[in-house]
């Protein structure tokens, strides 16, 4: 990843990319959307207020939108079954997760150590001046907003809030942190701001220099990542993700688009399921037919899959893609039931390989198709006129090249 200024509106920042990630955990969690916002920005007014860098406010901003990554991308179901025990799994989880973005010990500690208390009775035992800076601040920030009432007024906000910190000082929290806190939480702006969450706008003020320029290479790692943690929801999709990305950029690639929109599409392959952080284990392992209710917690993901990527500016094409897998030409898909024209050519190959993979896959309640029961219930689809003829033309002549060489390779 390239420190570069964002400015330019063809640019993807990693500040866009890790707030859509952190939805993500916000929706896996059930919780009023945001946390991971006002996390970043009270951790980034108090390293102000401690005269931290810019630079390394940078830093610290990366590591407060992705603190509770390891509870949304982890560990999944069992958070909210054990949650003592995954209390340690999640800051562990979610160390291992930011390690493979940044290169950077300090936001990997952040993450793994940010509920540590300064007293030593957190979840790995660290005290002290032994708890890193980052992991501090953001600890207090988190404490923070896991106490804030939105109802009360600023001022009475201000009162509770600020006795309840100082409670805590030399306790959960560092006194050095503590006294900043205080002091930085005086003037009404604060409260006002966070009571009324204008987030967004202040984030940028606060973090607008030095912030990474996310690459299309580098969006494919984020991606890659993030989608085979999605695919270990459920033992049923492995690889699903990375095999419908595949086939959408060898698709891509054989009807010689230029590389730039074969790097998308295999972006929005990686991504398609990312609104499946919303979807239980439980359901997309079950063996036998699903409720009502079931059939739409599976259906809602698309829907969430664009309220992720929309998060990100300047991938619409990619968001659109991704999040269109479901929808048919004859608008009886979901959860938009876009048709005809409202679907491009990439909309309506996606729902083709996302359909064609799952048919290849087990599921709990099939074995998988052989190749020719496969392409034998997609021609019966299009045929009803719900996928695209020339899209399913396109990856049928595809997987016929892949099978055709893996049958030569196996001789």
């Amino acid at each position: 990843m390239n420190p570069q200024n964002c400015d330019n509106k063809s640019n993807i920042c990693s500040c866009s990319v890790f707030n859509a990630l952190s939805f993500a955990t916000d929706i896996f969690e059930k919780i009023k959307t945001g946390h991971a916002k006002r996390v970043a920005y009270t951790s980034l007014k108090l390293a102000s207020q401690l005269n931290m860098p810019i630079a390394d406010m940078n830093r610290l901003f990366n590591a407060a939108i992705l603190h509770d990554v390891g509870i949304g991308f982890g560990i999944n179901e069992a958070y909210q079954e054990d949650r003592e025990y995954n209390k340690v799994e999640h800051v562990k989880k979610g160390a291992s997760i930011v390690s493979e973005f940044f290169h950077d010990q300090d936001i990997t500690d952040a993450v793994r150590y940010h509920h540590e208390n300064f007293d030593g009775s957190g979840y790995l035992g660290v005290r002290g001046a032994d708890i890193p800076l980052f992991a501090g601040i953001i600890h207090l920030a988190n404490y923070l907003d896991t106490i804030f009432e939105r109802r009360t007024t600023y001022s009475e906000a201000r009162k509770e809030n600020q006795a309840a910190i100082l409670k805590q000082s030399g306790i959960l929290f560092d006194p050095l942190h503590v006294e900043a806190f205080i002091e930085m939480t005086s003037a009404e702006r604060f409260w006002l701001d966070y009571r009324h969450e204008n987030f967004d706008a202040m984030l940028e003020r606060i973090i607008s220099n030095n912030q990474i320029k996310i690459e299309l290479d580098d969006l494919i790692k984020v991606a890659y990542v993030f989608s085979k943690m999605i695919d270990d929801k459920s033992k049923f999709t492995q690889k699903h993700s990375r095999n419908v990305a595949l086939y959408m950029r060898e698709t891509a690639k054989m009807k010689l688009f230029d590389e730039e929109t074969q790097k998308k599409a295999y972006i929005a392959g990686l991504f398609h399921d990312i609104g499946k952080v919303s979807t239980p284990s439980s359901i997309l392992d079950k063996p036998g037919p699903l409720s009502l209710e079931e059939r739409s917690h599976i259906k809602v993901h698309s829907y969430y899959t664009r309220l992720i990527l929309d998060h990100i500016p300047n991938i619409e094409d990619i968001a659109r893609w991704a999040s269109n897998h479901h929808e048919f030409i004859n608008g009886t898909g979901y959860p938009e039931r876009l048709k005809g024209d409202e679907l491009d050519y990439f909309s309506r190959l996606i729902t083709v390989c996302d359909i064609y993979e799952a048919l290849s896959e087990n599921r709990p309640y099939r074995k998988a198709l052989s190749y020719e029961e496969a392409w034998q219930t997609i021609h019966e689809m299009r045929d009803e006129n719900a996928l695209c003829p020339e899209a399913c033309r396109d990856l049928k002549g595809l997987t016929d090249i892949m099978t055709f060489n893996k049958n030569e390779s196996t001789l």
